[in-house]
């Protein structure tokens, strides 16, 4: 369970652990695989406890379900010791967990926010995995489109928005294309959401528009100001906030914010035009970007492309030779980026939506991982 856990808690992604422990009575007598689960099962989980008496089981399992689904998610693990699962007690009525509390940016921050983009000339807003896992895809979009205000995302913010968008300028930090270079240096607002801006992220946290200003939005208080220092941060849920700041601008709609759509919308254009052309390379032998673009047109929309490590892994995430055209129609790994995962997340991601296709490019060595 160390490396799903581990995997969990890098992706926010809510697992309930439920593991026996050894018994009480021989706790410390070198009984049968005995071994310190609690203090190996810390370090990768949002909470960990392990269970005194049976009567404690529904109290440790709500609050269970409860931290593990709220604020920012996570895998808990919870211990039963040998003795308590076979004991007997009586249980109080069933109380369910409050689950996806959402919680409102400070309203004074977010008004200082609406001020920094309504004045910027050439903003920007990057979305993590925290902007997709809110459910903030209409909020993101109603916003760049009313600013003219392109969208960058980090792996795992792929799908906010279908890659198609004319303010859609593909991926930060290791994965930026040129328009997405020209858009994030030239950037003089910079607005983070969900996103822990991390070293690929930030290439090595070398990557940063100069002199811009920065609004950093993330349900979690541990993540502001964890790398870049905001010039005003929002603990917050990334839907409310994106609906708290449209709420602000609307009322100041701008012929300026218009024109600035339009000439994103002419950029993009050109750079499709450009990357199709790309895409029909005859060479041989054959460059990926060829293949990436023939995946594409092959399976087209309402497909969800699962992301495998190693060699290759990189084929997947050069937008926009392969373009994400549905919402939510990528899976990206966490952190520690486990070769295999990619065979398994597509056949998990295959149960999960049986109606779509479902893509993953591998290697042999990651394919033969996946046990």
């Amino acid at each position: 369970l160390v490396p799903a856990l581990l995997e969990s808690l890098a992706t926010c992604a809510p697992v309930i652990a439920v593991c026996t422990g050894v018994s009480g009575h021989l706790d410390g007598k070198g009984a049968f695989q005995e071994t310190d689960q609690m203090g190996i099962m810390r370090p990768v989980s949002k909470w960990a406890v392990r269970v005194p008496y049976p009567e404690r089981v529904p109290w440790a399992m709500r609050r269970a379900f409860s931290l593990a689904t709220n604020g920012q998610p996570g895998p808990v693990y919870v211990e039963i010791p040998f003795e308590v699962g076979g004991d007997r007690a009586e249980m109080p009525a069933y109380q369910p967990a409050e689950r996806a509390i959402r919680p409102a940016g400070d309203p004074a921050r977010v008004a200082q926010a609406a001020v920094l983009l309504a004045e910027a000339e050439r903003p920007l807003i990057v979305c993590g995995g925290g902007a997709r896992r809110s459910g903030a895809h209409a909020e993101l979009r109603a916003l760049a489109e009313l600013l003219g205000m392109p969208v960058m995302t980090t792996p795992s913010g792929r799908g906010i928005i279908p890659e198609d968008h004319s303010l859609s300028i593909g991926q930060v930090g290791l994965y930026r294309t040129r328009l997405g270079m020209l858009a994030f240096e030239r950037a003089d607002t910079l607005i983070t959401v969900g996103s822990r801006n991390e070293e690929f992220q930030t290439g090595g946290w070398r990557i940063y528009p100069p002199g811009a200003k920065l609004i950093q939005v993330d349900i979690a208080p541990f993540e502001i100001g964890r790398n870049w220092i905001p010039d005003v941060a929002i603990v917050g849920d990334a839907k409310l906030v994106l609906g708290e700041l449209l709420g602000h601008l609307r009322e100041q709609q701008s012929e300026r914010w218009q024109a600035r759509g339009e000439t994103w919308a002419q950029e993009k254009r050109a750079y499709a035009a450009e990357v199709a052309a790309e895409g029909q390379c005859a060479d041989v032998p054959i460059k990926t970007k060829r293949v990436l673009h023939e995946l594409n047109r092959v399976f087209g929309r309402d497909t969800v492309l699962v992301h495998e490590n190693g060699s290759q892994d990189l084929w997947s995430y050069y937008s926009p030779y392969y373009t994400v055209l549905d919402l939510d129609g990528v899976v990206a790994p966490g952190e520690q980026t486990c070769m295999g995962m990619g065979v398994c997340g597509a056949i998990g991601a295959k149960l999960a939506r049986p109606e779509s296709k479902v893509v993953c490019i591998t290697g042999d060595g990651a394919f033969q991982m996946h046990h």
